[in-house]
């Protein structure tokens, strides 16, 4: 009976370091290549979303694409590192054993609502058209709407008002 993992495994162990270095360089370069066409098209797509024309050059717009990869990769691995590092963490500091418990999400539909809430907070001080206040905007909305309310977030289908204040 052959045994393929193992048999790859064996492969691996037995290629040389510069084969081995020769192909994660190539695998590092082509995640960041897809990572930069990504970026430049979110890029692209929020120009498109928000009527702007494309007044940066292609370097500096590549450069920005870039960065905006970049710093999705970090926030991912510091995501990830807090996801696995919290739980140890959490053990080794003393807490009653009710306050490691974490809170029981909200039963039916009103955790997306929950969920999408702390994007309605940050967009609540935009004006209606979703575009930063100036010369010829529209007034920002009013603060306090019932959760789900917002075209964003579909339908009334909650009676909940989280009350918003203005800092």
């Amino acid at each position: 009976m052959v045994s393929y993992p193992a048999d790859q495994m064996q492969a691996v162990a037995q290629t040389s370091r510069t084969q081995l270095g020769a192909g994660l360089g190539g695998a590092v370069l082509a995640a960041l290549w897809g990572a930069w066409s990504g970026a430049s098209g979110l890029i692209a797509a929020l120009n498109i979303a928000y009527r702007e024309e494309e007044a940066r050059t292609f370097f500096r717009r590549s450069r920005d694409a870039l960065v905006v990869a970049l710093a999705t990769g970090v926030f991912m691995v510091l995501a990830f590192a807090l996801l696995t590092l919290f739980p140890l963490v959490l053990e080794r500091v003393p807490l009653d054993p009710a306050a490691r418990r974490l809170p029981p999400l909200p039963a039916g539909p009103h955790w997306l609502c929950c969920a999408l809430r702390p994007l309605e907070c940050s967009t609540a001080l935009l004006p209606a058209g979703g575009r930063p206040s100036g010369a010829g905007s529209a007034p920002a909305r009013p603060l306090g709407r019932p959760c789900g309310s917002s075209p964003q977030l579909g339908s009334r289908s909650t009676s909940h008002t989280f009350p918003l204040t203005r800092p």
